[in-house]
């Protein structure tokens, strides 16, 4: 969130950013998620899921479907049942 949200004025102590869009994450270079301590194939699976919402294949929202999301979810590279 500190590296790829956007700043949020609050009157909150500690909440100063908005979790990153779909659009920025998609577009996130393997040595930015690194530099933040991510490993590769976890890198690869933060920004296939951010590809698939922000191209409109996987929409992640209250009244999404259950099962198809799952199963959207899984068909990504990193995502499994663990």
């Amino acid at each position: 969130v500190d590296r790829f949200g956007e700043p949020l004025a609050t009157p909150l102590a500690g909440l100063s950013r908005l979790f990153p869009q779909p659009q920025v994450l998609a577009q996130a270079e393997g040595d930015a998620l690194g530099s933040l301590g991510i490993v590769r194939q976890r890198q690869a699976a933060i920004v296939a899921i951010a590809r698939a919402v922000a191209g409109g294949q996987l929409p992640l929202h209250g009244g999404a479907d259950v099962n198809a999301t799952v199963a959207a979810l899984k068909a990504l590279p990193g995502i499994g049942d663990w």
